[in-house]
């Protein structure tokens, strides 16, 4: 459907952007996403360090096989998502992320010969956190899309969502490590990636659900916003075709040209059953133009009586007719 932009468009805060469901639910996903990015940060390190005599040169490849996989899912994840759906894809891509920490604790309410404790697996975890990370490129295009469905216009809200993704991004880098280090001293390790991985599925569920039950919310916030622009509630496209002209213009006669004289009229011709000829239609009235008078004859000027006589026989010529 074909929305009519408003004119003299002014930018939505954040405070109409929050309003809506499905923008609180990205937020929320996204801001899960980077803690979860994030949480390994202060624990993972010295846990590899203590656990498998990782060197830091190991240790800082196992960082990088996370950052490995962003990087090269980044570029087709937007297409991913505008096929299934961005928010669909911001869900999956949190899912992943709690697998990741089943396999990176591991956990121990999985059977060890599931998952053995190996240095291996710890790259495989972080690998799997990088997928779904990935997806955070997902939730501008999902706000953006939540945006506009609620009545907004691009002009609108661009800078709102850049400002919203922002924060969500910051928190979650703010919580994560925060996070990690506290389960970690608390729990262990293992436990403490079991429980982050619990939360993960909880804020996915969580979001979910309350995306799902925005769409009414999105409606009605639509149709407010089209009210107070004067718009329709229903859409309709904007090349819809022109409204058919009255009937007493349509009933109007054809216009024909005023009759010639010495030239027929096509229509009577064909009244009186008669063929116009081609030299009467083709022919056209003559109007008489203008006799001008013979221009006079041009003289040698031979000198300056000669000019005098030239200029002087017009003035004698003139009296001589008055007398």
């Amino acid at each position: 459907s074909t929305r009519i932009p408003s004119p003299g468009a002014k930018m939505v805060t954040f405070g109409e952007l929050l309003y809506l469901p499905a923008v609180g639910a990205i937020i929320l996903l996204m801001t899960a996403l980077s803690a979860a990015l994030t949480a390994p940060d202060p624990v993972l390190g010295p846990y590899a360090e203590e656990r498998f005599g990782l060197n830091p040169a190991q240790i800082g490849l196992l960082f990088s096989s996370c950052t490995i996989a962003y990087a090269l899912l980044s570029p087709v994840i937007g297409e991913i998502g505008g096929r299934f759906g961005n928010f669909k894809v911001l869900v999956a891509g949190l899912v992943a992320a709690a697998a990741a920490f089943i396999v990176l604790g591991p956990s121990p309410w999985i059977p060890q010969r599931l998952l053995p404790r190996s240095a291996s697996l710890l790259f495989v975890g972080m690998g799997l956190s990088g997928v779904g990370d990935s997806t955070l490129t997902c939730g501008a295009a999902a706000m953006l899309q939540a945006a506009l469905s609620a009545g907004h216009e691009t002009e609108e809200v661009a800078d709102t969502v850049a400002g919203l993704l922002s924060v969500s991004w910051t928190l979650g880098a703010l919580v994560g490590p925060l996070m990690g280090a506290t389960l970690v001293e608390r729990f262990g390790f293992p436990r403490a990636m079991s429980l982050t991985s619990v939360g993960l599925l909880a804020i996915a569920a969580l979001g979910s659900c309350a995306h799902a039950t925005s769409r009414p919310a999105t409606t009605a916030a639509r149709a407010r916003r089209q009210r107070l622009l004067g718009i329709r509630a229903s859409d309709e496209p904007l090349d819809a075709e022109a409204p058919a002209a009255p009937a007493a213009a349509s009933a109007l006669p054809a216009y024909e040209p005023p009759a010639v004289p010495g030239v027929a009229s096509a229509s009577l011709a064909e009244e009186l059953g008669a063929t116009v000829p081609a030299a009467a239609s083709a022919s056209r009235l003559e109007r008489p133009r203008p006799r001008l008078p013979p221009l006079p004859r041009a003289t040698a000027v031979r000198g300056p009586h000669d000019l005098a006589e030239a200029l002087l026989d017009p003035v004698a010529d003139g009296s001589d007719d008055e007398t």
